[in-house]
């Protein structure tokens, strides 16, 4: 991805104006600066970033570049990866897995007081399995990594994790 911006106010004999260019890795919705640059040139570029230097790390890249005068974003899919092969994909599903056996641990573990230390592990859990299918999510292309909707599948196993031990002190 190249990023070029030219102004037309130094081709008609303007002082440079200061130009910031930011580029951006985005996850759950929250960008991640990745490379940042600013000078008081008329025209700038980064990259070219190729994808195969990337693509063992994730599958689904958001990115974005944005200077004084604009911004944009694109979303880059790599068709011919497994979501599962990367080191993105590989630790949602461990992620996911030990989120899952923590919460299940909670439900149908022994009677247990509900006490603080259960909560803290319930809420671990949940956000272990939260941001493990919310990554999952991402790399198999269900949800673009531009969306806060993955922030809501996080916070929801967080509020599950809660839940439980709470729940399980109630019903002791």
């Amino acid at each position: 991805m190249a990023f070029e911006n030219n102004r037309r106010s130094q081709r008609l004999g303007h002082l440079p104006i200061p130009d910031v260019c930011a580029y951006l890795r985005y996850l759950f919705g929250l960008p991640v600066p990745v490379y940042n640059s600013s000078g008081r040139d008329t025209h700038g570029s980064a990259g070219p970033f190729l994808v195969s230097d990337y693509s063992r790390f994730s599958r689904v890249f958001a990115a974005g570049g944005s200077s004084d005068t604009c911004s944009g974003t694109v979303l880059i899919v790599v068709d011919d990866q497994s979501a599962f092969t990367n080191l993105i994909g590989l630790a949602a599903l461990i992620l996911a897995a030990i989120g899952l056996i923590g919460l299940l641990l909670l439900m149908f573990a022994g009677s247990g007081s509900g006490g603080c230390a259960s909560t803290f592990l319930g809420a671990v859990a949940g956000l272990l399995f939260g941001l493990g299918v919310g990554l999952v999510a991402i790399e198999t292309g269900l949800l673009d990594p531009r969306s806060l909707v993955g922030l809501v599948i996080v916070g929801a196993a967080v509020v599950v994790g809660l839940a439980i031990p709470i729940a399980r002190s109630r019903m002791a």
